[in-house]
């Protein structure tokens, strides 16, 4: 095997290079969401003069709002895996088409 082919194309070189950056230098989302919560709570007890009882009930208060949403993208999501699985739309849809045009 020749020393180009064990190297890789340049478009290859390169890719690896982004590749090693996202996994070893570029956190995860989730330290991300951790470290940006911690922030916006020392300056809103800075800033705003709030106490830590409320600021946390704000916070609760906020995330149970979350919840809904997050549970009807899952129903959705569901959903449209079993409309999907079993066909229902379209024997709906050739329900609709034999029925309508009478």
């Amino acid at each position: 095997m020749s020393e180009k082919k064990r190297k890789g194309t340049p478009l290859w070189q390169i890719s690896k290079k982004f590749n090693f950056a996202a996994e070893k230098i570029i956190p995860d989302s989730f330290v991300f969401c951790v470290v940006l919560t911690l922030v916006v709570a020392v300056l809103s007890l800075t800033v705003c003069h709030i106490g830590p009882v409320e600021l946390l009930t704000s916070w609760w208060d906020g995330l149970s709002s979350q919840f809904t949403l997050a549970f009807q993208m899952g129903l959705m999501v569901v959903v449209q895996h079993v409309l999907e699985a079993h066909r229902f739309p379209s024997y709906l849809m050739a329900f609709q088409v034999l029925y309508t045009h009478v």
